[in-house]
């Protein structure tokens, strides 16, 4: 059985990690052990990026409304569209003419720490051991990965 990925499943991909990284977050408490709560919020980090990354496939992909599989699109073998690199993307995203215009983080600053998460992502973050982020920084930049993923909804609905 061959499965073919559609460009509706980039959505429904941020969907699910976004409800992993808000389940995740309210897993912690102040009971939590210090070492525990480290590793999920560097779970937490390193799904959020995913979010972002796979809206954007998204943006793109229905601004040039790519119908059925999409490993035939043109997009899927260019590297800048290939990439995990969250600012590569939103380039790739804007050069093809996507209407990401006015998203905060993408081609809106957003709050410093915010700007320093979505500039400090990479996929090394599922490796790391020991990480320096702190719940509340981390759940206002969900809200943010939250609003992008609507905001790209809202320019591009599912149809």
């Amino acid at each position: 059985l061959i499965c073919y990925m559609q460009t509706k499943d980039y959505v429904i991909s941020a969907n699910r990690h976004l409800c992993v990284c808000k389940t995740l977050l309210n897993t912690i408490t102040s009971a939590t052990p210090a070492d525990k709560k480290c590793q999920i919020l560097c779970e937490i980090y390193y799904i959020s990026g995913y979010i972002i990354e796979s809206m954007l496939s998204y943006a793109v992909l229905s601004h040039f409304r790519v119908q059925g599989d999409v490993m035939d699109s043109e997009h899927l073998k260019n590297n800048s569209f290939k990439t995990h690199n969250l600012q590569k993307k939103v380039q790739y995203a804007l050069e093809k003419k996507c209407n990401i215009k006015g998203i905060t983080l993408l081609t809106q600053k957003g709050k410093y720490t915010q700007q320093e998460l979505f500039r400090n992502w990479n996929v090394k973050y599922r490796y790391e051991k020991y990480c320096v982020l702190e719940k509340e920084k981390l759940n206002e930049y969900i809200n943010t990965t939250e609003n992008i993923y609507k905001q790209i909804l809202s320019k591009y609905p599912l149809i």
